[in-house]
């Protein structure tokens, strides 16, 4: 094993976890935001992998159907869980599934983002938005976590975005709740080094997950040619990282260069980048997760994604967008 950071043809980076091979099929696993988006593709490879799955969303009916599908697929248990992870309730029911002392391979896919003026936004949706990206991603992975450290394998895939990378004005909530969960799971990663649990963080960059269509957006991302990413290329990347026990996987050459370079950027020039960028690109949005089928004011501007899939925008001028990241993801 080794501390080093570490290039690859996947364009993954970070410490070896150790592993070079997959999360063995025996151990299940629970995908969050799995009614669309990077959820469902994850939930796909995972069933053609043939582990056992848990599919967690609000859209049970949506669930269903592709439960339906994965149990034909690949012969193996495909268990529905209906849970809202914006409440305490929905959080606690999936906390229950995932204790225990068995290993789990956890994909934290669920969250959101809004876009606009910091002092523009509707309190209770940014609050929400916060207690989805973040405690939502804290809670889980904790839940999951004791039982892969007993057993000694199993593992968690966090969705983060470009958008951890640095803030990004006019989409400044979403932005802190990526960079929480990298700066997490880059943590938790490290703490459990040798533990034979591993621990990742996804930073994708645009994704065709319908986050485009959402915003009204689909001619800009169209215009990016190959760096407007499909989903099956973001999660197969992904999980051939986690194959080799990455720690941060940035799928794409183009946003992995992207995150490196602002990294070495004054942060007051990135700031003076960004923030016409995200300020030009705010049409009145409509949010349309599955984590918001609640009333929403138009006003608020959310793009909510229940897959981390559908809120990545890139904070490259060339985006002209917003958030499932190098749009923030």
């Amino acid at each position: 094993m080794t501390s080093a950071r570490r290039f690859s043809a996947d364009t993954s980076w970070g410490p070896l976890q150790g592993g070079h091979r997959p999360i063995p099929a025996t151990v299940p696993a629970l995908v969050t935001g799995a009614s669309s988006g990077l959820g469902e593709t994850f939930a796909r490879h995972l069933a053609r992998r043939g582990h056992e799955l848990v599919l967690v969303a609000r859209r049970v009916d949506r669930l269903e159907r592709l439960a339906t599908e994965l149990r034909a697929l690949s012969g193996m248990t495909v268990e529905v869980l209906g849970a809202d992870l914006e409440t305490a309730a929905g959080r606690g029911q999936v906390v229950d599934r995932l204790s225990g002392d068995s290993p789990w391979l956890l994909v934290n896919s669920a969250g959101f983002g809004t876009r606009g003026r910091f002092v523009d936004q509707v309190g209770h949706r940014e609050a929400s938005e916060v207690t989805l990206n973040c405690l939502g991603v804290h809670e889980l992975m904790r839940a999951a976590l004791t039982g892969c450290v007993a057993a000694r394998g199993g593992g968690v895939i966090n969705l983060a975005s470009t958008a951890s990378f640095q803030p990004i004005p006019h989409m400044a909530t979403y932005a802190a709740t990526k960079a929480f969960v990298l700066h997490l799971t880059e943590a938790v990663a490290t703490e459990l080094r040798g533990s034979g649990v591993r621990v990742m963080a996804l930073c994708p960059g645009p994704t065709r997950t319908g986050f485009g269509g959402v915003a009204g957006m689909h001619e800009d991302f169209e215009r990016l040619g190959p760096l407007y990413m499909s989903a099956d290329r973001v999660v197969a990347t992904g999980l051939r990282a986690f194959d080799r026990g990455d720690v941060i996987c940035v799928p794409g050459l183009f946003n992995l260069a992207s995150a490196m370079s602002l990294r070495m950027v004054p942060r007051f020039m990135v700031q003076s980048m960004l923030a016409p960028v995200f300020a030009n690109s705010e049409p009145g949005l409509r949010d349309e997760t599955e984590s918001t089928n609640r009333p929403t004011p138009r006003s608020t501007r959310a793009v909510a994604q229940e897959t981390r899939g559908e809120c990545s925008q890139s904070p490259n001028r060339t985006m002209r967008s917003p958030s499932t990241s190098s749009a923030p993801r």
